[in-house]
């Protein structure tokens, strides 16, 4: 139902609007403008007893000018009304040609025809004849409604055309400059919406492209919410990260830290625009929160996590959460080859402790990693696997941490080349005085406790140490 929000009385008179072919009596009230979202809101339930009165209420506007009471009319009850059941031209035209002072009416949300308008996505002859007289267009296209929305906003929310927001444009370009009550330009909307290319150029201002570097309420430049929302074409990105604007506009940082980059790795763009953010600064690798981090987090592929890698690698030393983007690529079971590439020249990420004073093969045991992943580590460094220097914050040994996990499967191959590597790990204990073969016995790990007791049987190489 659109009538939400009114009483009774009003709803009744509604249906004889709506239903009734003759003129109403002058003893009905005016039909009160309930605000284009109350308009629009189908959801809220109506009372019980005035449900069955609207069963017949039509779906389009099929009523006419002559059937409406003046009051309604005057007050611009009719005309918003007409705009948000999206009713034909031909009686938009009747409405306005009765009572041309309904054009200057608001709703309660001060929404204006033109907001209505554009809301309903009607064609531009429409919004030029809800705007007036044409001195009055300025004013029309600079009004804002209780958001501070201007009908520029609207527009790009609702996807208009070109030619729409190009009217919309002229004679007020002051409407560039013009923000919501969340600090958004006409720029930040069009981006947020994934505007065309060539709308984006025609809402910078060409002298001095002041809008690029406008910042919203949470610090996002259009720059920020292109590589957050998506751009339409390539060529969005260039156009709003121009450095003769400002030289370190995609170093910009907003609320929670976010380089253009970030967002960009975060909404999974095509590699293409990645190139386009790092080509001209590789500064943008290493600030605010890493690029890389994330990228590895959300298993991206090798040509990007590659990319995301500054030239010194100062990168693979930089930790988010006490984590190395090494560790985090084990921690989300990425490929050795992405291993490989995010190995610091020393391979200290292999050796170092990190939060709770884990290594690497802890936290490839505790997530359950593949075989493959558990012999690369060694491989590259089989001091991981002394028993002296291998224990974390609560005394644990890899081992144990691969034997103890319930929701992750660990294979009895990766078990048996870790003892294979050092069989002194089966006679360390934990902090509660517990071996593995405990461990193994406590988890149910049948095939563990049988490769425990019985060494014989193991068939993997032994690595040397």
């Amino acid at each position: 139902m659109l009538f939400t929000g009114l009483n009774p009385d009003t709803l009744d008179r509604i249906g004889v609007f709506l239903n009734t072919p003759q003129p109403r009596d002058s003893v009905y009230s005016t039909l009160p403008v309930n605000g284009l979202q109350g308009v629009f809101n189908q959801t809220v339930a109506l009372r019980r007893n005035t449900i069955t009165k609207f069963s017949s209420v039509p779906r389009s506007f099929d009523t006419t000018a002559a059937m409406m009471h003046p009051n309604d009319l005057v007050s611009g009850s009719a005309l918003f009304y007409a705009l948000a059941r999206l009713a034909p031209v031909r009686h938009i035209l009747d409405i306005i040609a009765r009572c041309p002072q309904a054009l200057s009416t608001l709703d309660i949300n001060h929404n204006s025809v033109l907001h209505a308008a554009i809301l309903g996505k009607y064609r531009l002859e429409v919004l030029r004849m809800v705007c007036g007289a044409p001195e009055n267009w300025t004013a029309k296209k600079v009004a804002v409604n209780k958001t501070k929305m201007t009908p520029m906003h609207m527009a790009l929310e609702a996807g208009a055309d070109y030619e729409v927001i190009e009217f919309l444009l002229d004679g007020a370009r002051e409407v560039l400059t013009m923000a919501t009550h969340i600090e958004d330009l006409p720029l930040h909307t069009a981006i947020r919406n994934v505007a065309a290319l060539r709308v984006v150029a025609l809402l910078i201002d060409t002298e001095d492209g002041h809008v690029l570097m406008s910042q919203n309420l949470q610090q996002n430049l259009p720059l920020h919410l292109a590589g957050e929302f998506g751009v339409s074409e390539t060529g969005v990105i260039p156009l709003l990260s121009r450095p003769e604007v400002h030289s370190d506009i995609r170093q910009r940082l907003n609320e929670d830290s976010h380089t253009p980059l970030y967002l960009v790795v975060y909404s999974r763009q095509d590699i293409s625009i990645l190139e386009l953010l790092i080509d001209c600064d590789k500064r943008v690798l290493t600030i605010g929160l890493i690029p890389l981090h994330l990228a590895v987090s959300k298993r991206a592929s090798f040509e990007v996590t590659k990319l995301l890698i500054d030239p010194d690698k100062t990168v693979l030393t930089m930790s988010r959460l006490e984590y190395y983007p090494f560790h985090i690529a084990i921690q989300y079971k990425a490929s050795t080859e992405i291993m490989e590439l995010l190995l610091d020249d020393d391979w200290v990420c292999i050796r170092k402790n990190m939060r709770d004073w884990k290594t690497a093969l802890h936290i490839a045991c505790e997530t359950g990693s593949t075989f493959d992943v558990i012999k690369f580590l060694v491989e590259k460094d089989k001091t991981v696997l002394s028993c002296e220097s291998n224990r974390n914050t609560y005394n644990q040994t890899p081992l144990r941490l691969a034997l103890c996990q319930k929701s992750v499967f660990m294979s009895l191959d990766s078990i048996k080349y870790i003892v294979n590597g050092n069989r002194d790990i089966l006679r360390r204990v934990n902090s509660k005085d517990e071996t593995p073969l405990h461990v193994a016995a406590l988890f149910r790990c049948r095939f563990a406790v049988t490769f425990v007791t019985h060494k014989s049987m193991m068939t993997i190489p032994t690595p040397t140490l």
